[in-house]
């Protein structure tokens, strides 16, 4: 059995790994949209967002949250409430 990169074996990727976040100018155009309107949250971009995310899930409706942990909460509560049913 082959040793573990971490143990001295052979790593299997060899390249280094792309810079993160990729973005370019759109990007920044519409990230500056953002923090100028003062709508950080609640504003027109995360609805939007929701929505289109939503239709491209084929979901009714999205909901946009400030990270994993919370995702993981909404979920709970909606199926809280959907067993309530």
């Amino acid at each position: 059995m082959s040793k573990l990169a971490i143990n001295k074996g052979t790593p299997l990727r060899t390249k280094p790994w792309p810079s993160w976040p990729i973005h370019g100018e759109r990007e920044i155009e519409l990230l500056t949209e953002v923090v100028k309107s003062g709508q950080w949250s609640f504003g027109p971009k995360e609805e939007e967002f929701a929505a289109k995310f939503a239709e491209y899930q084929g979901a009714k409706h999205g909901i946009c949250v400030s990270g994993g942990a919370r995702a993981l909460e909404v979920a709970l509560k909606i199926k809280e409430h959907i067993d309530e049913l």
